[in-house]
Protein backbone atom coordinates (compact mmCIF):
# COMPACT_ATOMS: atom_id res chain seq x y z
CA UNK A 1 0.00 0.00 0.00
CA UNK A 2 1.78 3.43 -1.04
CA UNK A 3 1.62 6.66 0.79
CA UNK A 4 4.01 9.89 0.64
CA UNK A 5 3.42 11.38 4.25
CA UNK A 6 4.47 10.16 7.64
CA UNK A 7 1.01 11.42 8.74
CA UNK A 8 -0.77 8.73 6.35
CA UNK A 9 1.41 5.85 7.63
CA UNK A 10 0.70 6.87 10.77
CA UNK A 11 -3.02 6.54 10.09
CA UNK A 12 -2.60 2.98 8.27
CA UNK A 13 -0.73 2.05 11.19
CA UNK A 14 -3.69 2.90 13.67
CA UNK A 15 -6.43 1.42 11.38
CA UNK A 16 -4.45 -1.99 11.17
CA UNK A 17 -4.23 -1.67 15.30
CA UNK A 18 -7.93 -1.13 15.32
CA UNK A 19 -9.35 -4.10 12.18
CA UNK A 20 -10.01 -1.39 10.40
CA UNK A 21 -10.20 -3.48 7.04
CA UNK A 22 -8.26 -1.68 4.03
CA UNK A 23 -8.11 -3.49 0.14
CA UNK A 24 -4.38 -3.68 -0.65
CA UNK A 25 -5.19 -2.42 -4.11
CA UNK A 26 -6.22 0.85 -2.55
CA UNK A 27 -3.48 3.43 -2.25
CA UNK A 28 -3.70 6.68 0.75
CA UNK A 29 -2.18 9.23 -0.66
CA UNK A 30 -1.66 12.76 0.90
CA UNK A 31 -1.29 16.08 -1.00
CA UNK A 32 2.41 17.61 0.12
CA UNK A 33 1.23 21.38 -0.57
CA UNK A 34 -2.65 21.35 0.83
CA UNK A 35 -2.08 17.99 3.03
CA UNK A 36 -5.69 17.03 1.33
CA UNK A 37 -6.28 13.06 1.71
CA UNK A 38 -7.03 11.05 -1.49
CA UNK A 39 -7.80 7.76 -2.45
CA UNK A 40 -6.60 5.81 -5.85
CA UNK A 41 -6.59 1.93 -7.64
CA UNK A 42 -2.54 1.95 -7.66
CA UNK A 43 -2.79 -1.69 -8.55
CA UNK A 44 -2.78 -3.16 -12.13
CA UNK A 45 -5.49 -4.78 -11.24
CA UNK A 46 -10.07 -3.31 -12.42
CA UNK A 47 -11.62 -3.13 -8.99
CA UNK A 48 -15.11 -4.72 -10.32
CA UNK A 49 -18.62 -3.61 -8.81
CA UNK A 50 -20.15 -4.96 -5.21
CA UNK A 51 -16.49 -5.63 -3.84
CA UNK A 52 -15.83 -4.64 -0.09
CA UNK A 53 -12.77 -2.49 0.18
CA UNK A 54 -12.60 -1.27 3.56
CA UNK A 55 -14.48 -2.52 6.44
CA UNK A 56 -14.78 -0.08 9.73
CA UNK A 57 -15.45 -1.69 13.06
CA UNK A 58 -18.30 0.35 14.41
CA UNK A 59 -16.34 0.44 17.81
CA UNK A 60 -13.97 2.45 15.92
CA UNK A 61 -16.13 4.99 14.36
CA UNK A 62 -15.92 7.98 16.49
CA UNK A 63 -19.54 8.91 17.90
CA UNK A 64 -20.61 10.35 20.92
CA UNK A 65 -21.59 6.44 22.08
CA UNK A 66 -17.55 5.54 21.51
CA UNK A 67 -15.68 8.64 22.83
CA UNK A 68 -13.72 8.42 25.53
CA UNK A 69 -16.45 10.90 27.84
CA UNK A 70 -19.02 8.82 26.25
CA UNK A 71 -21.19 7.88 29.00
CA UNK A 72 -20.53 11.38 30.84
CA UNK A 73 -21.43 12.78 27.64
CA UNK A 74 -25.10 11.24 27.48
CA UNK A 75 -25.79 12.53 30.97
CA UNK A 76 -25.15 15.72 30.89
CA UNK A 77 -26.79 15.89 27.38
CA UNK A 78 -29.59 14.83 29.09
CA UNK A 79 -29.18 16.95 32.29
CA UNK A 80 -29.41 20.06 29.99
CA UNK A 81 -32.62 19.18 27.87
CA UNK A 82 -31.21 17.22 25.14
CA UNK A 83 -31.82 13.75 24.35
CA UNK A 84 -29.14 11.46 22.61
CA UNK A 85 -28.98 12.97 19.01
CA UNK A 86 -29.29 10.83 15.91
CA UNK A 87 -29.37 13.44 12.96
CA UNK A 88 -29.77 17.16 12.37
CA UNK A 89 -28.19 20.58 14.00
CA UNK A 90 -28.35 18.80 17.79
CA UNK A 91 -26.76 15.58 16.73
CA UNK A 92 -23.68 17.85 14.75
CA UNK A 93 -23.06 20.18 17.65
CA UNK A 94 -23.26 17.21 20.08
CA UNK A 95 -20.68 15.30 17.81
CA UNK A 96 -18.27 18.20 17.47
CA UNK A 97 -17.88 18.18 21.37
CA UNK A 98 -17.43 14.05 21.31
CA UNK A 99 -14.63 15.13 18.35
CA UNK A 100 -13.11 18.41 20.30
CA UNK A 101 -12.59 16.42 23.24
CA UNK A 102 -10.83 13.61 21.63
CA UNK A 103 -8.31 16.52 20.73
CA UNK A 104 -7.91 17.98 23.66
CA UNK A 105 -7.03 14.56 24.66
CA UNK A 106 -4.20 14.36 22.03
CA UNK A 107 -1.68 11.52 22.20
CA UNK A 108 -3.88 9.78 25.28
CA UNK A 109 -6.95 9.73 22.82
CA UNK A 110 -7.61 6.35 21.19
CA UNK A 111 -7.94 7.92 17.72
CA UNK A 112 -5.15 9.45 17.93
CA UNK A 113 -3.66 8.16 14.67
CA UNK A 114 -6.77 8.89 12.75
CA UNK A 115 -7.15 12.57 14.58
CA UNK A 116 -3.84 13.55 13.28
CA UNK A 117 -5.24 12.80 9.67
CA UNK A 118 -7.62 15.58 9.50
CA UNK A 119 -7.14 19.15 8.61
CA UNK A 120 -6.00 20.73 12.10
CA UNK A 121 -7.20 24.08 11.08
CA UNK A 122 -11.26 24.73 10.88
CA UNK A 123 -12.78 23.56 7.07
CA UNK A 124 -13.78 26.18 5.35
CA UNK A 125 -17.35 25.70 5.63
CA UNK A 126 -19.43 28.84 4.41
CA UNK A 127 -21.24 29.58 8.04
CA UNK A 128 -17.40 30.86 9.07
CA UNK A 129 -16.80 32.91 6.01
CA UNK A 130 -15.52 36.07 7.52
CA UNK A 131 -15.77 34.81 10.57
CA UNK A 132 -12.47 36.80 13.14
CA UNK A 133 -10.65 35.15 15.64
CA UNK A 134 -8.09 36.72 18.01
CA UNK A 135 -5.15 35.85 15.74
CA UNK A 136 -6.41 34.96 12.01
CA UNK A 137 -9.29 34.61 10.63
CA UNK A 138 -11.31 31.93 8.30
CA UNK A 139 -10.91 34.13 4.42
CA UNK A 140 -14.15 36.02 3.73
CA UNK A 141 -15.03 34.93 -0.14
CA UNK A 142 -15.43 38.43 -1.25
CA UNK A 143 -16.75 37.17 -4.97
CA UNK A 144 -20.07 36.21 -2.36
CA UNK A 145 -21.84 38.43 -0.21
CA UNK A 146 -24.05 36.27 1.82
CA UNK A 147 -24.83 38.76 4.84
CA UNK A 148 -26.82 40.60 2.16
CA UNK A 149 -28.35 38.57 0.07
CA UNK A 150 -31.29 36.59 1.20
CA UNK A 151 -31.77 33.60 -0.10
CA UNK A 152 -28.27 32.76 0.65
CA UNK A 153 -28.28 33.61 4.64
CA UNK A 154 -30.74 31.10 5.03
CA UNK A 155 -28.69 28.31 4.35
CA UNK A 156 -27.39 29.07 7.65
CA UNK A 157 -30.33 29.33 9.56
CA UNK A 158 -31.48 25.99 11.00
CA UNK A 159 -35.18 25.61 9.64
CA UNK A 160 -36.17 23.52 12.77
CA UNK A 161 -35.39 26.48 15.24
CA UNK A 162 -35.39 29.59 12.83
CA UNK A 163 -32.16 30.31 14.62
CA UNK A 164 -28.72 31.11 13.13
CA UNK A 165 -26.88 28.05 13.54
CA UNK A 166 -23.60 30.66 14.72
CA UNK A 167 -25.97 31.33 17.14
CA UNK A 168 -27.17 27.66 18.07
CA UNK A 169 -22.88 26.98 17.86
CA UNK A 170 -22.35 29.55 20.38
CA UNK A 171 -25.07 28.96 22.61
CA UNK A 172 -24.22 25.10 22.81
CA UNK A 173 -20.49 26.66 23.88
CA UNK A 174 -21.16 28.23 26.24
CA UNK A 175 -24.02 26.42 28.17
CA UNK A 176 -22.86 22.66 27.30
CA UNK A 177 -19.18 22.27 26.09
CA UNK A 178 -17.05 24.47 27.90
CA UNK A 179 -18.74 23.71 31.29
CA UNK A 180 -18.31 20.18 30.28
CA UNK A 181 -15.07 20.13 29.01
CA UNK A 182 -14.00 22.59 31.98
CA UNK A 183 -11.94 19.61 33.88
CA UNK A 184 -10.02 19.10 30.62
CA UNK A 185 -6.00 20.26 30.94
CA UNK A 186 -5.82 21.95 27.92
CA UNK A 187 -7.38 24.89 27.31
CA UNK A 188 -10.51 25.00 25.61
CA UNK A 189 -12.04 27.53 23.76
CA UNK A 190 -14.82 28.40 20.78
CA UNK A 191 -12.16 28.11 18.26
CA UNK A 192 -11.15 24.79 18.94
CA UNK A 193 -14.91 23.82 19.31
CA UNK A 194 -15.25 25.30 15.67
CA UNK A 195 -12.87 23.44 14.11
CA UNK A 196 -14.39 20.47 15.67
CA UNK A 197 -17.81 21.25 14.16
CA UNK A 198 -16.68 21.99 10.76
CA UNK A 199 -14.87 18.82 10.75
CA UNK A 200 -18.17 16.96 11.85
CA UNK A 201 -20.31 19.34 9.03
CA UNK A 202 -17.98 18.65 6.02
CA UNK A 203 -17.08 14.42 6.83
CA UNK A 204 -19.31 12.99 9.15
CA UNK A 205 -21.93 10.33 8.15
CA UNK A 206 -24.90 9.40 9.51
CA UNK A 207 -24.66 5.18 10.24
CA UNK A 208 -27.42 3.76 12.36
CA UNK A 209 -30.05 4.77 14.90
CA UNK A 210 -28.13 4.46 18.02
CA UNK A 211 -24.66 6.23 17.11
CA UNK A 212 -26.21 8.49 14.90
CA UNK A 213 -24.17 10.75 13.02
CA UNK A 214 -20.35 9.11 13.36
CA UNK A 215 -16.71 10.26 12.40
CA UNK A 216 -15.99 7.23 10.03
CA UNK A 217 -11.86 6.81 9.66
CA UNK A 218 -11.27 6.05 5.94
CA UNK A 219 -14.32 6.57 4.95
CA UNK A 220 -14.19 9.86 4.95
CA UNK A 221 -10.50 9.82 3.05
CA UNK A 222 -12.58 9.17 -0.42
CA UNK A 223 -12.96 12.90 -2.57
CA UNK A 224 -16.22 13.55 -4.06
CA UNK A 225 -17.94 13.08 -7.59
CA UNK A 226 -21.04 12.65 -8.73
CA UNK A 227 -20.18 9.72 -10.80
CA UNK A 228 -18.63 7.89 -7.59
CA UNK A 229 -17.45 4.35 -7.59
CA UNK A 230 -17.79 3.59 -4.10
CA UNK A 231 -20.29 3.60 -0.80
CA UNK A 232 -20.89 3.59 2.61
CA UNK A 233 -22.91 0.55 3.92
CA UNK A 234 -24.24 0.07 7.10
CA UNK A 235 -26.98 -1.64 9.00
CA UNK A 236 -29.36 1.40 10.31
CA UNK A 237 -31.75 -0.81 12.40
CA UNK A 238 -29.61 -1.97 15.72
CA UNK A 239 -30.35 -2.33 19.39
CA UNK A 240 -30.75 1.52 20.66
CA UNK A 241 -29.66 0.31 24.05
CA UNK A 242 -26.23 -0.95 23.14
CA UNK A 243 -25.73 -0.75 19.30
CA UNK A 244 -25.40 -4.53 18.07
CA UNK A 245 -26.57 -5.83 14.89
CA UNK A 246 -26.88 -9.32 16.52
CA UNK A 247 -29.58 -10.48 18.94
CA UNK A 248 -28.51 -9.13 22.43
CA UNK A 249 -29.89 -9.34 25.82
CA UNK A 250 -32.35 -6.24 25.30
CA UNK A 251 -34.04 -8.41 22.52
CA UNK A 252 -36.01 -10.61 24.78
CA UNK A 253 -37.81 -10.09 28.40
CA UNK A 254 -36.09 -11.71 31.31
CA UNK A 255 -32.74 -12.64 33.14
CA UNK A 256 -30.08 -12.64 30.19
CA UNK A 257 -29.20 -16.05 28.44
CA UNK A 258 -25.53 -17.21 28.90
CA UNK A 259 -24.99 -17.28 25.21
CA UNK A 260 -26.43 -13.67 25.58
CA UNK A 261 -22.37 -12.41 26.25
CA UNK A 262 -20.29 -12.80 23.06
CA UNK A 263 -16.71 -12.86 22.65
CA UNK A 264 -15.20 -9.90 21.64
CA UNK A 265 -13.34 -11.47 18.74
CA UNK A 266 -16.33 -14.28 18.02
CA UNK A 267 -16.91 -14.26 14.32
CA UNK A 268 -20.21 -12.53 14.55
CA UNK A 269 -18.43 -9.42 15.65
CA UNK A 270 -17.05 -9.52 12.19
CA UNK A 271 -20.31 -8.49 10.77
CA UNK A 272 -20.48 -5.35 13.49
CA UNK A 273 -19.17 -2.85 11.03
CA UNK A 274 -19.34 -0.73 8.31
CA UNK A 275 -18.45 -1.27 4.62
CA UNK A 276 -17.14 0.95 1.68
CA UNK A 277 -18.16 -1.04 -1.01
CA UNK A 278 -17.69 -0.36 -4.98
CA UNK A 279 -20.93 0.44 -7.52
CA UNK A 280 -19.09 1.04 -10.35
CA UNK A 281 -15.87 -0.57 -11.82
CA UNK A 282 -12.49 1.21 -10.86
CA UNK A 283 -9.33 1.18 -13.21
CA UNK A 284 -5.95 0.98 -12.79
CA UNK A 285 -4.62 4.51 -11.75
CA UNK A 286 -7.71 6.06 -11.54
CA UNK A 287 -8.64 8.14 -8.01
CA UNK A 288 -11.68 6.49 -6.12
CA UNK A 289 -14.63 8.73 -5.74
CA UNK A 290 -17.53 8.85 -3.05
CA UNK A 291 -20.50 11.50 -3.49
CA UNK A 292 -22.11 13.83 -1.27
CA UNK A 293 -24.49 13.87 -3.39
CA UNK A 294 -25.58 13.52 -7.28
CA UNK A 295 -27.13 16.81 -7.91
CA UNK A 296 -25.48 18.58 -5.32
CA UNK A 297 -24.06 22.12 -6.70
CA UNK A 298 -20.63 23.65 -6.46
CA UNK A 299 -21.84 26.76 -4.75
CA UNK A 300 -23.72 23.66 -2.48
CA UNK A 301 -20.46 21.81 -1.90
CA UNK A 302 -18.56 25.28 -1.18
CA UNK A 303 -21.39 26.72 1.19
CA UNK A 304 -21.66 23.14 3.10
CA UNK A 305 -17.98 21.00 2.54
CA UNK A 306 -15.52 23.88 2.03
CA UNK A 307 -14.90 23.41 -1.45
CA UNK A 308 -15.66 23.20 -5.35
CA UNK A 309 -15.67 20.04 -7.20
CA UNK A 310 -14.56 19.80 -11.25
CA UNK A 311 -15.93 16.17 -11.56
Amino acid sequence: MHSRSDSVQRLLSWCSSKQIHIDARLSIIQDEITGGISVFNLSEETIPVSQILVTIPRRWMLSIRTCASSDSLVTWLADNGIHVPVYGHEAQLALALALYGEFLLASRSEWGGYLQSLPQKAVPIGLFWGYKYSDDEIPEREAIDWKGNHDLRQLFINPETGVERLTEIRGFYERVVEPFLSSSSAEVTLRGYHHAYSLVTSRAFLVDGYHGLSMVPIADSFNHSRQNQIHLESDFDVCMECGSVQECIHDRQGPPLVSDYRSSDSEEDEEDAVEMTTNAVIHPTHEVFNTYGETVSNFELLINFGFQSST
